[in-house]
């Protein structure tokens, strides 16, 4: 096969890339190759040296750095991932820092505004993969993990063989990945040392080799085959193959492992070149550190297959049910997604449980229209304007602070028990909703909130929330009474335990001292996980709400 000549594959002329890691390894080819498309490339390391190195070579092979630095009058190389965010020159950056860096410094470039290409694995586990897709879907942009595969120079002759249909028709792909270098000791001992485990073990959080070396298998299929795959069956294992890797173990020591249902694979071994002996298995047996085995079904027995998630209408059988060409199909974005997936999974693991009570908002509306007169005068604008809703937040944070039992999230070992009232606040905005947190809202003056409120609003309308600014809290509100709604009932958030529905005011009748009144009445609904907050405890959470929306004088205290 002829050499490949990037330059006239496609031109990345114009462009800015800041190459993380860029000092040696994967960072440094990824650099050299984006300068052979013809972009201007910002390397980056904690080893100056070595960026300083890589770029003198990028230069040396015909780059463009050196000039357009001196074009724009930037220094060639940043002391800090921080000082070449805040430059903020790049059109986007590739992530070739090591594993454990790559949420950090993905974040802060995804918070920038920032496309980033990570090199594999994305993240050690799910929470952090979560975390970094969901502020790449709060900014608006794209973060990609890269399949190294793909460059390689046997994939790309494969790949165009298959496309010239010089081996016929392509029905079946196999692979295999026999090496014993996940289990080499070298990267010490896989049994034990968590930093690495998860690429071994499925209880790390991960899929174990599967997710970690399988996605390199699955590219190569896909992509070799220069087509989508109809099916895919893996089979993956990571055994020692090599002398000296294998775990021994003496004869007695397996069968006692065997008796106490223990994987002797998971145990240390102290005797000779780390044979696993009897005093071994014992000691694991008696902490409790042996894998069990799954106990065998008695014979005879049926086995009991767990039930599948209910599944709703597929697309095929729904598009039956009109007729064609009267409508139109719109592709789900990222963040529709991932608004469907976090709603669908509250509804299906969250035992949701409803307390609906009516407020009495004319004491509110009294003290809100005082309070906003007798606010101080900056540049010809009140330095605040408080809203109901910024009133509804302080109201809540403060009955969460006075019924602490309420102020919780449910893991399945313990009771998370908060110190303060982090209040998220549902914000609509193009696509779908985020929710941005008041931190220690009970601590907070109503002015506070209130300003804090309408910044977080206007940058996750604008897309520019930081991530810590929008994950976690502790409680929500959703506040649809500012739209005509009367009342209604909100979906829990994880890992919060309530919400808050917030109806309209409207004018109501009521009955004061036997006579009736008219009176602005808010109806309010508490969700609640009945896992930890029941009906009695989620009645006394909203009796302290209700209690400071209708005498608000306690708010100012």
């Amino acid at each position: 096969m002829s050499a490949l000549n990037p330059k006239t594959m496609f031109d990345l002329g114009g462009k800015i890339a800041l190459v993380t890691g860029a000092s040696r390894g994967i960072g440094e080819s990824i650099a050299k190759a984006l300068a052979a498309y013809g972009a201007h490339v910002i390397v980056s390391s904690r080893k100056i040296d070595g960026c300083e190195r890589v770029a003198a070579e990028i230069r040396a092979d015909g780059g463009k750095a050196e000039a357009f630095a001196a074009r724009h009058k930037i220094a060639q190389h940043f002391e800090s991932l921080e000082a070449a965010v805040a430059w903020d020159g790049f059109d986007a950056a590739i992530n070739a820092t090591p594993d454990g860096a790559h949420k950090a410094t993905t974040l802060a470039i995804l918070t920038a505004g920032k496309h980033v290409f990570c090199e594999k694995p994305l993240a050690p586990n799910h929470a952090d993969a979560l975390a970094m897709t969901e502020a790449a879907e709060a900014a608006g942009v794209v973060n990609m993990v890269n399949l190294t595969y793909r460059n390689s120079p046997a994939l790309q002759q494969a790949r165009a063989m298959v496309q010239a249909g010089e081996i016929g028709e392509l029905r079946h792909v196999e692979a295999a990945y026999r090496q014993s270098w996940l289990v080499s000791k070298a990267w010490g001992d896989w049994r034990t040392m968590d930093q690495w485990l998860w690429r071994l073990s499925t209880g790390h959080g991960s899929t174990g080799v599967l997710g970690d070396v399988g996605i390199h298998i699955l590219d190569f299929a896909s992509f070799g085959a220069a087509d989508d795959l109809a099916s895919l069956q893996a089979e993956l294992v990571t055994f020692p193959k090599a002398d000296g890797e294998r775990v021994f173990s003496s004869p007695l020591a397996r069968r006692i492992a065997r008796e106490a249902g223990v994987d002797v694979t998971q145990i240390s071994g102290s005797g000779p070149h780390g044979r696993v002996v009897k005093a071994d298995v014992e000691a694991a047996v008696a902490a409790g550190t042996g894998k069990a085995k799954a106990a065998a079904a008695p014979k005879g027995a049926a086995s009991v297959a767990p039930a599948a998630a209910p599944k709703g209408m597929s697309q095929d059988a729904i598009l039956k049910m009109f007729e064609e060409g009267s409508y139109e199909l719109v592709k789900h974005d990222g963040m529709r997604k991932t608004i469907a997936r976090r709603l669908q999974e509250s509804k299906q693991t969250i035992p949701h449980f409803y307390v609906t009570v009516d407020c009495e908002l004319d004491a509110l509306l009294a003290l809100r229209s005082e309070l906003n007169k007798a606010a101080p005068v900056k540049d010809d604008k009140p330095v605040y304007k408080l809203s109901v809703n910024d009133m509804v937040i302080k109201a809540l944070a403060l009955a969460l602070r006075d019924v602490p039992d309420a102020n919780v999230s449910w893991t399945d070992d313990n009771m998370v028990m908060h110190k303060h009232s982090d209040v998220g606040v549902a914000v609509s905005i193009p696509g779908g909703l985020i929710t941005p947190i008041i931190r220690s809202a009970e601590e907070k003056t109503l002015s506070t909130i209130s300003n804090e409120m309408k910044d977080l609003g206007k940058r996750a309308k604008d897309r520019k929330l930081k991530p810590e600014e929008y994950q976690g809290g502790t409680s929500s509100v959703s506040n649809m009474g500012m739209m005509g709604v009367k009342d209604f009932a909100a979906v829990i958030n994880p890992p919060h335990a309530t919400i808050l529905a917030v109806g309209a005011g409207e004018q109501r009748a009521v009955v004061k001292d036997g006579a009736l009144a008219v009176a602005t009445v808010m109806s309010v609904t508490l969700s609640t996980d009945h896992r930890c907050v029941d009906g009695a405890l989620g009645a006394e959470l909203l009796a302290a709400f209700k209690g400071y929306i209708e005498s608000p004088m306690g708010m100012l205290v």
